[in-house]
């Protein structure tokens, strides 16, 4: 008879300390309605348990809900959930440890309060680049927000994330951003002209309204990559417009 398996109920903390959480024994104990950590802490928590019983990530992502339009598992999506909820749970550690520290709290004081073990670690959280590293997939999703507004349908397939100097997981996490905000995604392929029996396939993000009908015209999709991350940021206008350099005045003495 085969094993059934089954998730067992266990203090979350006990799994986070996979992920490098603090120990959490400070003001906030987990469960607590005060605790910020909570929604993340529970994702993270039941994600590492199933791992631990040794399910493989497909198995995984039906087990947690995490699911395609047609009722599949979705890996891609789980993935993605889950560098959000890592990501989240360490921009809620760099507020709360950024807000004792305006207070005066001295980075030991604060580390005993969230539960580290130092103030190395404290050091770590408020490390100001990391944190805005952290932020680009909100600012990613707020850009391709602005750009839909403005282009209705827009090309987020193979290589844009290339033309705006991002990485695709930073750019399919936008994307995912919004489509849990319901806004919608289509696979679209177009026959080559030149090339017969080959075809260029589109990744298109759209306005929550759109239906497939609407992105059967390729002359609607519209593309992105006039624009450019910034090298160095702080987490906010992540993009600006490229403007190719002027050509230099043929007139003009070397």
């Amino acid at each position: 008879m085969k094993e059934s398996r089954t998730i067992q109920n266990r203090d979350s903390s006990e799994h986070l300390e996979h992920y490098g959480t603090p120990r959490h024994s400070g003001r906030y104990p987990w469960g607590s309605g005060d605790n910020p950590h909570q929604r993340t802490g529970d994702f993270l928590s039941r994600f590492d348990e199933l791992k631990k019983q040794g399910l493989p990530e497909k198995e995984i992502a039906r087990g947690m809900g995490v699911l395609d339009q047609y009722g599949n598992p979705n890996t891609t999506k789980l993935r993605i959930l889950k560098t959000q909820a890592v990501n989240e749970r360490k921009s809620l550690n760099y507020e709360q440890a950024k807000s004792l520290r305006n207070k005066g709290y001295s980075y030991s004081s604060i580390a005993e309060q969230m539960g580290y073990a130092n103030d190395s670690s404290v050091r770590s959280i408020l490390n100001e680049n990391a944190e805005a590293r952290r932020q680009k997939a909100k600012e990613t999703a707020n850009f391709l927000k602005d750009q839909i507004k403005e282009k209705q349908i827009i090309d987020v397939g193979a290589g844009v994330e290339k033309q705006l100097g991002i990485s695709r997981e930073k750019l399919n996490e936008a994307i995912y951003m919004l489509e849990s905000e319901g806004y919608k995604s289509y696979g679209r392929g177009v026959a080559q002209v030149t090339n017969k029996g080959k075809q260029t396939n589109f990744k298109v993000l759209c306005e929550p309204n759109t239906e497939y009908k609407d992105v059967y015209d390729t002359s609607k999709i519209k593309s992105i990559v006039e624009y450019r991350a910034k090298e160095n940021t702080d987490g906010s206008d992540l993009f600006t417009k490229f403007v190719y350099p002027k050509s230099m005045d043929s007139k003009r003495s070397l």
